[in-house]
């Protein structure tokens, strides 16, 4: 009976060991990579708890967001790579919205890669009564990738960048700051030194000192943020009220680091969604730059376009029309809709590219 029982526990064992443990590829650890994430980040518990969900629960939502954004999809990639950055950013505006063109968040942030309008502003983006160009398949895409880099070269990596993206940089500064200090007093076994410091970060967490004052300690102690490996930036600390990070983007980067890695598991690969599997960075669009008024309806008549998918193209077009546009605005539609009175009337709306 001891000897069954023995049995039992060790069989049990197994095979919950076997049940919870994530089994990662060779190509997974590339894709972690590319963000300048160490491999070992892959064995994090939480991030596999995460990706587990994601693989378990979300391929209809994953697969139906991928069907429904195909039309614009490859313009996408093909700009992340005349960008020179890595596709997987293309699966950071999955994480934001699921490729909805007309996606608004509770705090106002709009369009694929869900821009706040001071940012949208601050990166070019006109916003006004007729168009809301952080809808604009072409103009947002640009922009987030313009932000992306300038993230980038202030932080020295992609996985920073992406935290940034979601919190902003005066919190990535913050939590450098802190982890750097938290690694220099660990090492040294010293907190004389750091001590004002540490009153200072309060203030400014409790917005009694402006950015200006966490910048300087930053740049006193930046020998100490130098390849600090995300796994710690993420961690929770305990009786911390503040993590480095907030929750949201914790998640945030285990979320586009998972929906990076499903791009390329077999789920994708039925019968009905094998496209899925290679989006390529041919042009499926054809972008007009225009000056003249327009109404999307009379364009869905002449280009014999569904309403639907013209509509999805350009939501940047407030009220799907253009009374007076004093700077321009861009156009799109699917190269199959193109026909000779379409391409006429345009061009005597004002230029192609």
């Amino acid at each position: 009976m001891i000897f069954k029982f023995i049995f039992l526990s060790l069989f049990a064992t197994s095979m919950l060991s076997q049940h919870t443990k994530t089994v990662f590829e060779s190509d997974d650890l590339q894709i972690i990579k590319i963000f300048d994430i160490d491999e070992s980040y892959i064995k994090d518990e939480k991030f596999q708890n995460t990706y587990k969900r994601f693989i378990n629960r979300g391929k209809k939502q994953y697969k139906k967001s991928l069907n429904n954004s195909m039309l614009f999809l490859p313009k996408i990639k093909k700009i992340i790579r005349q960008n020179d950055m890595p596709d997987g950013f293309l699966y950071l505006a999955m994480a934001e919205s699921y490729f909805d063109t007309k996606a608004t968040s509770g705090v106002l942030a709009k369009g694929i890669w869900q821009f706040m309008k001071p940012t949208a502003l601050r990166y070019g983006l006109i916003v006004n009564s007729q168009l809301d160009e952080r809808m604009d398949i072409v103009k947002a895409t640009n922009a987030a990738l313009k932000y992306l880099k300038y993230q980038k070269k202030s932080f020295g990596y992609w996985y920073l960048a992406i935290l940034g993206y979601n919190c902003g940089e005066g919190r990535v500064y913050e939590a450098l700051t802190r982890a750097g200090l938290d690694r220099y007093v660990a090492k040294t076994k010293s907190t004389a030194t750091t001590r004002g410091y540490g009153r200072t970060i309060r203030k400014y967490q409790k917005k009694q000192v402006k950015f200006g004052s966490i910048y300087k300690i930053y740049k006193k102690i930046k020998p100490h943020t130098r390849e600090i490996p995300l796994q710690y930036l993420l961690k929770e600390q305990k009786n911390m009220r503040r993590q480095y990070f907030p929750k949201e983007s914790r998640n945030y980067i285990r979320k586009i680091l998972s929906l990076n890695i499903m791009a390329k598991k077999s789920f994708l690969a039925d019968s009905n969604n094998a496209h899925l599997l290679n989006i390529g960075t041919n042009d499926t669009l054809k972008k007009f730059e225009l000056k003249s008024d327009i109404m999307l309806e009379n364009i869905a008549i002449l280009g014999d376009i569904d309403m639907v998918d013209l509509t999805n193209l350009n939501q940047h077009i407030i009220n799907r029309e253009i009374v007076s546009a004093k700077n321009g605005y861009n156009l799109y539609i699917p190269y199959k809709n193109l026909n000779q009175n379409l391409l006429y009337w345009l061009q005597d709306k004002k230029g192609s590219k």
